[in-house]
């Protein structure tokens, strides 16, 4: 994407400014949305609404989507793996600002409000799962300390998420009580400040969250 962005410097007989690269591309953006079918177009949307991702949380902001086309989706080259961490797949950090900011010049776009929704089954999806510890079955088959690990990724992902969209998960609350109860103190006590164009009403909670959480 950088290389052809160049090339139309060159072509313009204009010297390129470094600043200009590392930007979302969104005239390519537009252009890869476009070749895609209108399937994965949405899933491509759906996997750009939060920083991480996998088949499941796909699965629950999309649930008209097939599980193999999910598959094939993932199995995508644009699609980054890490098996170290969970969620594993991840875009690009450009290609997700991209898809997001190009949603508008696409005919098949979601809305402000189509996004939010789409983004609410995401949160209720990573709720549920941090709250299943106090199911009978609480990490369903996981390691006390990979089912914690998980607890903590959704969670982050919840905040993160929802301070990007303007939207206040209904159970964050009980997220974090639930990562006290996990004794996750310093997730808590660390949590970020957030910026004055997130939400005041998250941006509130967060700063109880984090100094509820020191012991000082």
């Amino acid at each position: 994407m950088s290389t052809g962005l160049f090339e139309q410097y060159l072509a313009r007989g204009e010297r390129p400014d470094p600043e200009v690269f590392g930007e979302p591309f969104p005239e390519l953006v537009v252009r890869m949305m476009r070749d895609l079918s209108a399937e994965d177009r949405d899933l491509l949307r759906a996997a750009a609404l939060l920083e991480a991702f996998d088949d499941r949380i796909l699965a629950a902001i999309l649930p008209e989507a097939r599980g193999r086309r999910i598959e094939d989706f993932i199995a995508r080259r644009f699609v980054r793996h890490d098996p170290t961490v969970r969620p594993p797949c991840r875009l690009h950090e450009n290609l997700r600002r991209g898809v997001t900011s190009c949603d508008e010049y696409t005919p098949d776009g979601w809305t402000v409000q189509e996004r939010r929704a789409r983004v609410s089954r995401a949160f209720a999806h990573l709720t549920d799962f941090t709250l299943s510890i106090w199911n009978d079955d609480p990490t369903g088959g996981l390691s006390p300390a990979d089912h914690s690990r998980r607890t903590v990724a959704a969670f982050l992902l919840t905040l993160y998420g929802a301070a990007e969209h303007g939207v206040l998960p209904p159970g964050l609350g009980q997220m974090a009580y639930t990562l006290r109860y996990l004794g996750r103190w310093q997730v808590l006590s660390s949590l970020p400040e957030l910026a004055d164009g997130d939400s005041a009403r998250l941006a509130e909670l967060t700063a109880v969250a984090r100094l509820t959480a020191q012991a000082g």
